[in-house]
């Protein structure tokens, strides 16, 4: 760590009342994208928190421009003020150009699934019953609009990025899955009007994945890395969850099982929302396109990009996205 770092740790620090830092180690910043994140012990001893700091070059550049860090900062001063189950900020510091450095409760002694080997089904079920909290507290808020945040985020990719993504993706799928993606974008402004047209948004996590979630020792889920905070219909969330963070296998097993706990807890038939779980797909599959392209070194990295890529792509054939 550089000392811009260690001064802003420090400021993070002075704000919350908590001294100084007498020890500073990384605590998982390999897989962070927008930030970096580090493990600090405090003067007194026993206390250790986490500093989320921003990340420089083109990620924190893309972050600052996307508003990535002014979403997490909303969602910790003002949206998350109880349920769902979420770390808390103990301070926050923000530049003048949108980044913003949290100082955050310590969750490292919680169980994590690493997401590569993803999540079982109690565990799935356990992100799923803290995300219908947020979605039932938010449904049809009048103050959804308001909410500087992403809205119907499959809008948001660029279509000629898109495009790329596509034949980046040719490489490495069997040919009944390019097929799928050729009719997916085909059918693209189709699909992007059905999604925004989905009645009932609520405010979303927008990136509810494994490696953003931790399981109590009562077996409730701990959800952080709010930057991606988006008003759209709640099962968008579910699909990415199951996309991404769930074996292919698992998902095809357990998949009714979750979307039918969802829909008893929203309130909706479990055909219902099977639907517009399958229209939530959009996301992922479109997010796959941009993940394809993606330049990797790192080992965990580049594991990671192919096993979203093996999992997202199987849900998109499976729920046959391309022909709602």
């Amino acid at each position: 760590m550089d000392a811009s770092g260690r001064d802003l740790i420090a400021q993070l620090l002075a704000q919350a009342g908590l001294g100084q830092a007498v020890e500073v180690e990384d605590a998982g910043s390999e897989r962070g994208v927008f930030s970096t994140v580090w493990r600090v012990t405090t003067e007194r001893g026993s206390d250790k928190v986490i500093a989320k700091l921003p990340v420089d070059g083109p990620n924190g550049a893309a972050a600052r421009m996307s508003g990535a860090y002014r979403r997490e900062l909303l969602a910790y001063r003002e949206l998350l003020d109880g349920p769902p189950l979420h770390p808390t900020c103990l301070s926050a510091i923000a530049d003048d150009d949108g980044g913003v450095a949290f100082l955050l409760e310590d969750l490292g002694a919680h169980r994590a699934v690493d997401q590569l080997e993803g999540l079982g089904l109690v565990d799935s079920l356990a992100v799923v019953d803290e995300l219908a909290i947020l979605h039932r507290g938010w449904a049809d808020s009048p103050g959804l609009s308001s909410l500087n945040v992403r809205r119907s985020a499959p809008s948001t990719f660029d279509p000629d990025q898109l495009l790329v993504g596509l034949e980046a993706l040719v490489g490495n799928v069997d040919d009944r899955t390019q097929q799928a993606f050729v009719a997916l974008l085909d059918n693209r402004s189709h699909l992007l009007a059905a999604f925004d047209d989905v009645s009932g948004s609520t405010l979303c996590h927008g990136d509810p994945r494994a490696d953003n979630v931790v399981f109590r020792s009562d077996g409730r889920a701990v959800l952080f890395d709010w930057q991606q905070l988006a008003v759209q219909h709640g099962e968008a969330d579910l699909a990415w969850l199951l996309a991404t963070s769930v074996t292919t296998a698992t998902r095809r097993e357990a998949e009714s099982v979750v979307i039918a706990r969802y829909a008893e807890l929203i309130g909706r038939t479990t055909a219902e929302a099977t639907e517009r779980y399958r229209l939530g797909l959009l996301l992922p599959a479109l997010a796959v396109l941009l993940l394809a392209q993606r330049e990797v070194g790192e080992e965990r990295t580049a594991r990671m990009v192919a096993t979203s890529i093996d999992r997202i792509a199987a849900a998109v054939v499976d729920l046959e996205v391309a022909a709602l």
